[in-house]
């Protein structure tokens, strides 16, 4: 749908790690739970990575990371 749009649109704005709370502000109106939705398809489908875990967890488009 178009929230899910919005979102991937959002993720590929970020030009270094971001964390769900950073997106939830690009994204005004669209529920944490379709945001993690999407971010785990994304990194199913092995678009984005994900970086540390619990809440300092952050994620970066695969292109942007380093090392």
């Amino acid at each position: 749908g178009s929230k899910t749009e919005q979102v991937e649109k959002a993720v590929a704005r970020f030009t270094g790690p971001f964390s769900i709370s950073d997106l939830e502000r690009a994204c005004a109106g669209i529920s944490r739970v379709l945001i993690k939705n999407v971010l785990s398809d994304m990194n199913r489908k092995s678009a984005i990575v994900l970086i540390g875990k619990g809440r300092g967890a952050k994620w970066t488009n695969k292109g942007d990371r380093k090392g």
